[in-house]
């Protein structure tokens, strides 16, 4: 018999699971090492054997105290239907033991941090969205502000993560922090992160704040379709026109969560509609500080988050940075086609280059080089003509046509 059981927001206490169910009809207690203290000892029945674990051993555990019969009594923190280690043991046990049925276990509900939260601030759930990012190296861009408000699981490190991301539309989000809930220290307070990064090392956040949870409101309206070329402030010529930015996301066969590097970002308008339609990461690289500007502001006004912007050259600050999963180059020069080997073998495996080249003479160059490293790739030539009327009491349109677009991708 296998029962599981959440402490509620007071984080490794056995304190609460003791009022739901007898802890002297059990014949094991499996918990987590954070739970090991005096208090919690003190609850336990001499007749039940308690096991304080890592989380790694924890399951194999289970599953050897399951096969001997053992009535087990297995305590998490917080609600165990609500991002806790639940789900992960169970689909263990599920594959396991043949036998195993999960819709036996005896599962005692427990108060959540989102539900507390939502209880002091008096928000509707339904107006909640939930993420953890506890001992994860991103947010789900999918998730995250889809709906008025994101809740957060964090942990130390969360702030510095959160604020990266947020660090462009920081004016249009209100931040709430609750801290040490259910404790006498307990603080649920609008919180300014920004400013908390800044003035805050790792030490100072881990006895100020931690343990800590995060509600994200967002001040604005999602769009989820691709952007006019008016809504983008740029100098002329520096833009990706909508009819040649959709046929480049395309190629670029994007995913949510992907990396995406944007190299000569122009205006940002690639990684704008990326980010847009396909909730991805970028980094955009751009070496005219004017330009850089304009990326900021259309980055702000797009309301775009999960990137950064590197003002300089991409051969110069990329060394340090994730692998990419797709690499955009819409500019940047002969310099950087020319170094287009070893942006590829920057590429995760199963990574995508796409290259925009309008001049001939750059996709000659372009061809020879890849030629020379033995990287196989292809080439489109896209076409795209617009018909315009002449005026209103004429009927006919005359046909503009666009300069040819040669689109050249690599597959690693």
């Amino acid at each position: 018999m296998l029962t599981i059981a959440g402490s509620g927001i007071n984080l490794y206490s056995l304190a609460e699971i003791s009022k739901k169910v007898q802890l002297s009809q059990f014949d094991c207690l499996i918990t987590d090492v954070n739970f090991d203290n005096g208090e919690n000892r003190a609850l336990i029945p001499s007749g039940v054997d308690a096991y304080f674990l890592p989380f790694k051993e924890i399951r194999p555990f289970i599953k050897e105290r399951y096969l001997q019969n053992k009535r087990i009594l297995y305590a998490v923190t917080g609600s165990p239907i609500f991002f806790s280690a639940t789900k992960s043991v169970l689909e263990f046990l599920e594959k396991e033991i043949p036998e195993f049925n999960a819709e036996k276990v005896n599962i005692l509900s427990a108060e959540s941090s989102k539900d507390y939260i939502l209880r002091k601030l008096n928000i509707l759930e339904n107006e909640v969205t939930s993420l953890s990012l506890h001992g994860r190296d991103y947010l789900d861009l999918t998730k995250f502000l889809a709906t008025k408000y994101t809740f957060l699981l964090c942990d130390e490190y969360s702030l510095q993560k959160i604020a990266d991301d947020t660090r462009f539309i920081q004016d249009d989000l209100n931040f709430y922090i609750g801290s040490k809930l259910g404790s006498e220290d307990e603080r649920i307070v609008e919180f300014d992160l920004h400013k908390a990064v800044k003035e805050m090392n790792l030490e100072e956040i881990r006895q100020a704040l931690v343990p800590y949870v995060l509600l994200v409101e967002r001040k604005y309206d999602v769009s989820q379709s691709f952007s006019n070329n008016e809504e983008f402030a740029t100098n002329a010529g520096m833009l990706t026109k909508t009819d040649k930015r959709s046929i480049t996301l395309q190629s670029l066969e994007l995913k949510p969560n992907l990396l995406m590097w944007d190299i000569g970002a122009g205006s940002g308008s690639i990684s704008i509609d990326a980010y847009k339609i396909f909730k991805i990461r970028s980094i955009l690289f751009e070496k005219n500080q004017e330009q850089c500007e304009f990326i900021k502001k259309n980055l702000a006004a797009h309301k775009i988050v999960g990137v950064q912007l590197y003002k300089g050259d991409v051969l110069e600050n990329y060394k340090d940075l994730p692998k990419p999963d797709r690499i955009f180059i819409g500019g940047g020069g002969e310099k950087v086609l020319n170094k287009i080997e070893k942006l590829y073998y920057e590429l995760k495996e199963d990574g995508l280059v796409v290259v925009n080249v309008v001049v001939l003479e750059n996709m000659s160059e372009l061809i020879q080089t890849l030629r020379k490293a033995d990287i196989k790739y292809s080439v489109r030539s896209i076409d795209i003509t617009n018909y315009k009327k002449i005026s209103q009491e004429i009927k006919l349109s005359i046909a503009e046509s666009e300069r040819t677009l040669f689109q050249v991708i690599i597959k690693k």
